[in-house]
């Protein structure tokens, strides 16, 4: 009988482990809950993780915080290894609030994780809390009587030139005359 494709004997196969799991999230918390930033050197936000990767390590996490508006941001890295190991460890991370932030009650809004072979994992703030009971009210209190949470408001512009004529050198420049502020 004649096989298109010969038996091959003596050859063994072995199933090489596949490696896809994020980093796992296991404590979380903030060096401080409340920040009065009109106290010199007071504006430093801290956060300490604990985090297990069951074969690549950790490389490092975003955890990004929202102000009381959602006008901004707060994004603190934690990637500085502390203790443990890289796959059993805690790692920390701080970022400064602008010596405007608004006052009030900032909280967890997301958290992206990644380890050493690229895997990584980006949950906002309810989905963590399914993962690790409490994180999603992790949150801190600003302090700040010169705080600000308006944006900026365009309160007039102007055109410089109202037509282009493209075959004149240097003539394809168009500029904003005025750009203010409204005060509230």
């Amino acid at each position: 009988r004649h096989t298109r494709y010969p038996l091959v004997t003596g050859v063994q196969t072995c199933a090489l482990p596949i490696y896809s799991s994020p980093p796992e999230l296991t404590s979380a918390s903030l060096s401080s809950t409340s920040i009065d930033l009109s106290q010199p050197g007071s504006g430093m936000v801290g956060l300490s993780i604990g985090i297990k990767d069951n074969l690549a390590g950790f490389q490092g996490g975003f955890f990004t915080f929202r102000s009381p508006s959602g006008n901004n941001f707060l994004q603190i890295y934690a990637g500085t290894f502390v203790s443990g190991t890289t796959r059993n460890g805690t790692y920390s991370g701080s970022s400064p609030l602008s010596s405007m932030a608004e006052a009030g009650l900032w909280t967890l809004e997301s958290a992206y994780l990644s380890d050493a072979a690229g895997n990584s994992i980006w949950k906002t703030a309810p989905e963590l809390g399914s993962l690790l009971p409490g994180l999603q009210s992790l949150s801190f209190q600003v302090s700040n009587p010169s705080g600000d949470s308006s944006p900026p408001e365009l309160t007039s512009a102007s055109l410089s030139s109202t037509s282009i004529d493209l075959s004149q050198p240097g003539s394809g420049m168009v500029g904003l005359s005025k750009i203010g502020r409204a005060h509230v």
